[in-house]
């Protein structure tokens, strides 16, 4: 009777392709090439020498150091994990390598659940483990005992269905804090909270990566995270109808992504609101997709958080929501409000917006991270003419609605640095940014 063996390299290398077409969100582009090649490479038994092995991988670190950079997360060891384990098995010769190669896949497979929680990957992974143990024991030249391996299985299987379908899970095991600034540090925070700050410091923290088609000006570098319409005079607390929450129907033919600017978001950090480029008008997670004007904020769900998701902005005309009592409420005292008036003269908001840049400057205002405590907004206006971006963009929003133009402030950020390689804009708490949005 003829008997059909495969070898069990190709047997690991099938493995290896098909954890990347389960791992294709996380997985470089760098990494999914380097695994097909790889396995073309076992296929056809033309392993390369130690020369070529060296040459390659130091090419997949200067390759990940181009997409990385300084970024240390899990899904950085993902990538590094996938590529040795390849690079082992091209370079299998001893039984020492055959352990290591083992081990290798089971360590990959594992840290793989990490990522994908489907049903797919759980049969994926208890068949993959199936097949290496018996490929290890025949190595081992021992008789692998199928049966005491299927008989502890069903054990296991009811308690493994009960955990798997009831037990809410870990959504990222290696985050148990919200990705925010620490006290004192440059940051993106939901609300604007200034009176108590005397002083800001560096943070170089990443907050996020945007993948995106083509480079973006960066005067069109805006990404926004949520906006502020309530004010106690200075500072704009997160109030409840500032916590959008909209919920993400199946996608069909006619709500496919609109035309406009694309991008694919991961986050290092849970967050409270989803972030896009400038003016969103899609939100799109795997369960489905969420529509909302160009000028709305998205909260996440708290107890599911999307890392992954993609955005579409528009970067035509903006339609405005309809102007409400918040948009025009300034929490000012009496006396803040004269002074306003008797500086500011203007009522439309083009003439507005000259009026205040020429008192900014013919002021001598300047800009500081470390501007001492300003406590208020003639604190502000006539003491200390120092601040950054929080001070001005609430001076701003309070003239404006002073004068009846409606106003709010939008916390988000401003800038990040460009990926040629990788085609995606990394951005750290030092982008954080807040501005005024003013709308008629």
């Amino acid at each position: 009777m003829l008997k059909l063996e495969i070898r069990s390299e190709i047997k690991e290398a099938i493995i290896l392709l098909v954890f990347v077409g389960l791992m294709i969100d996380t997985l470089t582009s760098v990494t999914i090439g380097m695994i097909f090649m790889g396995s073309i490479m076992v296929w056809f038994k033309k392993r390369p020498g130690p020369r070529l092995r060296n040459i390659i991988t130091l090419g997949l670190f200067a390759a990940y150091w181009l997409t990385y950079g300084k970024v240390i997360d899990p899904e950085v060891g993902m990538n590094f994990l996938t590529s040795i384990v390849m690079l082992k098995l091209l370079e299998k010769e001893t039984e020492r390598d055959r352990y290591m190669i083992f081990f290798g896949i089971i360590l990959l497979i594992s840290a793989g659940s990490l990522f994908q929680r489907s049903i797919s990957y759980v049969l994926f992974f208890g068949l993959s483990f199936f097949i290496l143990i018996q490929d290890f024991y025949r190595s081992l030249k021992l008789h692998a005992r199928v049966m005491d391996v299927l008989q502890a299985l069903i054990w296991v299987l009811p308690f493994t269905a009960f955990l798997f379908f009831f037990v809410p899970r870990m959504i990222n095991p290696f985050q148990l804090e919200k990705g925010g600034p620490k006290e004192g540090e440059v940051g993106y925070t939901p609300d604007v909270n200034i009176s108590q700050i005397e002083s800001l410091s560096g943070n170089d923290t990443p907050v996020f990566q945007a993948s995106v088609e083509a480079p973006i000006p960066y005067n069109n570098l805006y990404w926004r995270g949520n906006t502020l319409t309530f004010s106690d005079g200075w500072n704009w607390p997160m109030m409840p109808q500032d916590r959008i929450q909209l919920s993400f129907t199946p996608m069909v033919d006619k709500d496919r992504p609109m035309p406009g600017i694309r991008q694919k978001i991961r986050v290092f950090a849970q967050q409270e609101f989803f972030f896009g480029h400038d003016r969103p008008s899609q939100y799109i997670i795997p369960k489905g997709v969420a529509e909302l004007n160009s000028v709305r904020t998205l909260s996440q769900n708290r107890w599911q958080p999307s890392f992954r998701y993609q955005v579409v902005s528009q970067d035509s005309a903006i339609t405005y929501p309809h102007v409400s009592n918040h948009d025009l409420h300034t929490g000012l005292k009496a006396e803040e409000k004269k002074w306003i008036n008797q500086n500011f003269h203007s009522t439309n908001l083009p003439a507005l917006q000259k009026e205040i840049q020429a008192f900014f400057l013919g002021k001598q205002f300047s800009y500081s991270l470390s501007p001492g405590r300003v406590e208020s907004l003639l604190d502000f206006m006539e003491n200390k003419k120092i601040g950054f971006c929080s001070h001005y963009s609430s001076a701003v929003a309070q003239i404006l609605r002073t004068k009846k133009v409606p106003a709010r402030l939008v916390s988000g950020f401003l800038g990040g640095n460009y990926n040629k390689f990788a085609g995606f804009y990394l951005v750290t708490q030092n982008d954080a940014h807040v501005w005024v949005e003013a709308y008629h």
